[in-house]
């Protein structure tokens, strides 16, 4: 015994839909309307017609409109044939050989291809005995062309629509699937956005903890020591002053910088250049640090391409001042027809890839991998002890725009 799954469930609703249910019923009343109020042997009342085809009708809803396991099919076809033999012995003037029609289309659909080409055949070899039996050799042998014509016929075309409705399903179950994964990914780079984000907020709470809090530590206790300087030694009251006033530009400078970290999209909608060219300036004005910035054009990004490339960019070149030890770093922007890399290399100390883990917890490299997977880009880092680093993004698929 076979339990019905998806497919064959999606065979009985090929079974109801509106074309078949107008072929299958209009072929069944027909014959029994015709049966039952034309001539028919002395021996069998119409009552008995009644209830035969009242039966026939029973058992064809039945079939249609329940779902069962396929162990009921083969005594259904059987009972069907069965009624089909004793019309078409009791009424002898009419050929209820096209009540076998139905059970072709339900044989095709219902069941597997080998299964229902076995049914139809066995329908076709009753109805040709009946056709012999009942109206001889010449009449017997032109109506069982005609009636296996018509089975092939109805057998095919009841295929074909099982496939297609077969297909339905399986477009629409790719369709439910393909959502899905859509949803999984979406949330999936979601996720990443927020663990991004995540990160870059833990960067700059180090960075405010490393340099603007330890700043403003040494403010306040410069204006203590210059309050102290006032009442006991006056004369050297000037140079702490000198002293606080550097702390607080230097301070103001810092959380300039800061802020310019947690706002670079307002720079990246200028386009990616400028957002790279004005934070190198910065950092020349800020850190011993010289930035050779190459590249000759612009590439058409969107606003959120040209935000991520900018702050991978930011963060490598932080990553130079902090770790490289080096006075000199190297951004190159390179746009082809179907591509733009950006590249950011220094000469400086580099570290061992093998220890990666540790370096992209202190380094941010995994929140650059992040933000080059979210656009679709490819990242590549390449770095050694005492041969410096390179991190290179490739995004595919860029137009140039001339500077």
């Amino acid at each position: 015994m076979r339990r019905l799954d998806q497919e064959d469930v999606g065979m009985m609703d090929s079974m109801r839909s509106p074309v078949v249910l107008v072929i299958v019923y209009a072929l069944s009343f027909s014959v029994a309307i015709r049966g039952v109020f034309g001539p028919c042997v002395e021996w069998c009342p119409r009552t008995v017609l009644w209830l035969v085809f009242g039966l026939q009708l029973v058992l064809l809803t039945w079939s249609l409109f329940l779902r069962h396991t396929t162990r009921w099919l083969s005594p259904y076809f059987l009972a069907q044939t069965a009624i089909v033999v004793f019309l078409s012995w009791t009424i002898r003037k009419e050929n209820m050989s096209i009540l076998f029609i139905p059970l072709c289309i339900q044989a095709v659909m219902l069941l597997s291809r080998r299964e229902g080409l076995q049914w139809i055949l066995g329908f076709t070899v009753v109805m040709v005995v009946l056709q012999f039996e009942l109206y001889g050799v010449p009449m017997g042998l032109a109506s069982s062309f005609t009636y296996g014509a018509a089975f092939l016929f109805v057998g095919s075309y009841s295929f074909l629509l099982a496939k297609e409705r077969e297909s339905a399903q399986q477009s629409h179950t790719l369709l439910l699937e393909l959502r899905q994964a859509y949803a999984q990914l979406k949330e999936h780079a979601s996720q990443a956005e927020e663990l991004a984000a995540s990160a870059e907020r833990n960067a700059i709470a180090r960075e405010l903890h490393d340099s603007a809090t330890q700043m403003l530590f040494a403010i306040s206790i410069l204006s203590k020591t210059a309050l102290m300087l006032l009442d006991k030694q006056p004369e050297k009251l000037r140079s702490h002053l000198e002293q606080l006033q550097q702390l607080a530009q230097d301070a103001l400078s810092e959380m300039r910088h800061l802020i310019a970290q947690l706002r670079p999209g307002g720079q990246s909608k200028k386009g990616l250049l400028p957002a790279i060219q004005q934070h190198v300036d910065f950092l020349e004005r800020q850190h011993a640090l010289r930035v050779v910035l190459e590249a000759e054009d612009e590439p058409a990004l969107s606003n959120e391409q040209a935000h991520k490339l900018f702050r991978i960019t930011q963060e490598a070149l932080n990553n130079i001042i902090k770790y490289a030890g080096v006075e000199e770093a190297f951004v190159r922007l390179q746009v082809d027809e179907d591509k733009c890399v950006l590249s950011i290399e220094d000469e400086g100390v580099g570290f061992d890839e093998e220890k990666l883990t540790l370096a992209e917890e202190s380094m941010g490299l995994s929140s650059m991998r992040e933000r080059a997977a979210l656009m679709g880009a490819d990242f590549f880092l390449s770095s050694a002890p005492g041969k410096g680093t390179l991190i290179r993004v490739t995004l595919g698929y860029c137009k140039k725009k001339r500077v």
